[in-house]
């Protein structure tokens, strides 16, 4: 498991039998994060992983070059 900030987001990992899992959580001001994570995705190194969580924070979408699954405010089945 990775983890990652950008801006005020937390990016963190993990592997699942599906790939690599990205889940995308908005820090606060204390420096907690909320509990609802924003969105996930299915990746097949952790890079990439981590690249659509930022691109995702960004612009709200996935990059058009990654294969990934996006499931906004939902936990991914399985």
């Amino acid at each position: 498991m990775a983890e990652h900030i950008h801006r005020n987001w937390r990016i963190t990992t993990q592997t699942t039998d599906k790939g690599f899992i990205f889940c995308c959580q908005r820090l606060r001001q204390d420096g907690s994060v909320e509990p609802a994570a924003k969105a996930y995705g299915y990746f097949q190194n952790e890079a990439e992983a981590i690249l659509a969580g930022m691109v995702w924070i960004d612009r709200q979408q996935l990059p058009d070059h990654l294969d990934g699954l996006l499931f906004d405010n939902e936990e991914p089945e399985g």
